[in-house]
């Protein structure tokens, strides 16, 4: 096994750079060290404190309103709708419509198809309505069959494949 040679430049300076950068880190470290000044006023306690202290509030906050009154100025509108129709420049007159020829028909037919299912929905009701209201309703319900009589009714499958 080879001795090393501590003789050598890249052992000989790090070794001897190693304490003056450890010197300077402390006082640079030592330079912007703070110290937390003990206040009187805190209070600890195992529960919620119910005496806390009043807000200090500089005076120079103003009100909401007066910020936003110097942060935009006095502006009148009361409210966003009022601009809605001085958003183009001819008013309502030259709105169009977003839809395509194609996407409007289908949104037309996506409608209709809603009534449709509306419709199929509400006699579905009045069906079960009148159903339920007649008096030999139960004498036109079918009792459910087994499932041996439905065995027995099925013709029997294949076992070959040939």
């Amino acid at each position: 096994m080879n001795k090393i040679n501590f003789k050598q430049k890249k052992y000989v300076i790090p070794a001897l750079l190693y304490l003056p950068i450890l010197g300077v880190g402390y006082l640079f470290c030592d330079l912007f060290s703070t110290k937390v000044k003990p206040i009187s006023s805190l209070s600890e306690t195992n529960y919620l404190n119910p005496d806390l202290p009043e807000a200090r509030v500089d005076e120079g906050l103003g009100s909401k309103r007066d910020n936003m009154i110097s942060a935009f100025g006095d502006v009148k509108d009361i409210t966003a709708v009022e601009t809605a129709d001085g958003d183009s420049v001819k008013g309502k007159e030259d709105y169009e419509s977003r839809y395509s020829d194609k996407e409007a028909t289908t949104v037309k037919q996506n409608i209709d198809e809603l009534e449709q299912l509306r419709e199929m929905q509400r006699k579905l009701k009045q069906t079960v309505a009148d159903a339920k209201s007649s008096k030999s309703s139960k004498e036109d319900l079918v009792l459910p069959i087994s499932s041996e009589e439905r065995n027995a009714r099925t013709p029997p499958k294949r076992q070959g494949y040939g």
